[in-house]
């Protein structure tokens, strides 16, 4: 039998994936052709480092260079896409004024249920308008399907004007405990003493575990995520502040230096990592996007009132680019992977609602809608219609791309492999001129008129 020679073989790797990744940055006169034979070196490598080394640990090593694969390798940031958003799926429905939603499987069934914490504004006493709405998921993890909601159920009680709510096991005794941020005042954390099946919140306390509260803002979503893989959850909170500058929304991060039963936070840091702020609000949620493990993050920005633009609902997307254990984020890139803005806010949640091992996002904007943006890769809009009725030509493409179909085309978007819109045609049109763009793999994206979608790679020359 033929001896591998894995090390050898690996920093060969790892020189060709170094070449790819400078040639998809750097293109020039003959770059695509010499892209494919390194491919087919890649792929003769790969079969043989299978058995020495994980797809995960081949996939880091060739970092953007897994474009040349298109999707079919794994689900990384180039396979990350969003479908047009739904307005309240799956039953759920508006509520007054905000909607931040959060997920766990509350009564242990094996579906994700929902809490959404909402403002409704009243004028007198006692003021407590931060309502917690309660939507059980009766249908199934892949297949939801939401009950009418029930508020403030299990015992929880009502907050200052907003209820911002999170969900963790802060005891680590296997339920899911709630922390809830407020208006000025701070965080709530809600104690599940219940069961797994049956939860039960004791009565709220008030900036527990040596949270310092030390910063003026008046509307800030939390959430958790063990962002240094020290096996406890830290905690991120996104500011909004009063006035309408462009940027005030900070991130503030709070580093657990306690243990997973027995949280204690440190003094808030304001955009750690090489995070910037955001437009007015910052809305975080963390997940693994790149496939490359470490949290990336997207964050929710948006303006409540004081603008004439009624869509500031944005996405902006911080690449991880540190490790699991020492995080540092990219500059953002502003709605990408398909992502359009909702109506002033952006009060955003990771969350794998059709149990395809992708994270979908839930958005709450202003007014209380909620924003159902389904992740889908390729493969998954291909399926929308019959692909084998389309045909891009000429491919590899320097100057007119035609698509032959028989369906009314409404419009076509070209993404980089940053995800960023390069083109966008409205006429509908069956031909685009995209001699202008800078050679390199895209994405290009077909909506139709009768509003399927389809999505196919284009290597411009």
């Amino acid at each position: 039998m033929k001896k591998i020679h894995y090390s050898r073989k690996l920093k060969q790797f790892k020189i060709l994936s170094g070449r790819v990744q400078y040639l998809l940055r750097h293109p020039g006169e003959g770059s695509i052709l010499l892209i494919q034979k390194i491919k087919e070196k890649l792929k003769a490598l790969i079969h043989d480092l299978r058995f020495a080394y994980s797809y995960k640990e081949l996939k880091k090593i060739m970092g953007a260079a897994i474009l040349v694969f298109g999707l079919s390798f794994s689900n990384q940031i180039s396979a990350q896409w969003f479908d047009a958003p739904v307005l309240n799926p799956f039953g759920l429905s508006s509520m007054p004024y905000t909607a931040q939603p959060a997920f766990a499987d509350l009564d242990n069934d094996g579906d994700l249920d929902l809490l959404v914490g909402k403002y409704v504004f009243e004028y007198s006493a006692p003021y407590e308008t931060g309502r917690l709405e309660y939507f059980e998921n009766t249908g199934s993890a892949s297949d939801p399907s939401f009950a009418s909601p029930v508020e403030n159920p299990f015992g929880l009680s009502s907050t200052y004007y907003y209820a911002m709510p999170a969900f963790a096991d802060l005891d680590n005794d296997g339920d899911m405990d709630l922390m809830v941020s407020d208006y000025y005042n701070g965080l709530h954390y809600f104690e599940n003493t219940g069961t797994v099946s049956e939860p039960a919140f004791a009565d709220p306390i008030l900036n527990p575990f040596n949270i310092e509260f030390n910063f003026s803002f008046f509307l800030f979503p939390i959430t958790f995520a063990d962002i240094d893989n020290d096996g406890d959850m830290d905690l991120f909170a996104g500011e909004s502040y009063l006035g309408y500058a462009s940027f005030n929304g900070n991130i503030q991060y709070f580093e657990n230096t306690g243990t997973a039963a027995d949280p204690t936070f440190t003094s808030p840091v304001e955009n750690p990592f090489g995070l910037t702020n955001t437009f007015f609000l910052a809305c975080p949620t963390l997940a693994d996007l790149d496939g490359d493990g470490d949290l990336d993050l997207i964050v929710g920005e948006g303006l409540i009132s004081g603008t004439s633009n009624p869509y500031d609902g944005n996405f902006q997307y911080f690449e991880n680019t540190g490790t699991a254990n020492d995080p540092a984020f990219a500059d953002p890139v502003l709605n990408p992977f398909g992502l359009v803005s909702t109506n002033y806010l952006a009060l955003a949640t990771f969350v794998d609602l059709d149990n395809d091992g992708d994270f979908d996002l839930l958005v709450g904007e202003y007014y209380g809608a909620l924003e159902y943006y389904e992740n889908v890769n390729s493969s998954d809009i291909d399926e929308l219609i019959n692909t084998n009725s389309i045909s891009i030509y000429p491919n590899p493409v320097k100057d007119i791309l035609r698509i032959d179909t028989e369906k009314s085309i409404d419009r076509v978007e070209i993404i980089d492999i940053l995800g960023k819109t390069s083109m966008l045609q409205l006429e509908g049109s069956n031909q685009l001129s995209i001699g202008d763009l800078s050679l390199g793999i895209y994405t290009l994206k077909i909506t139709f008129k009768d509003g399927n979608q389809a999505a196919k790679k284009i290597l411009k020359e």
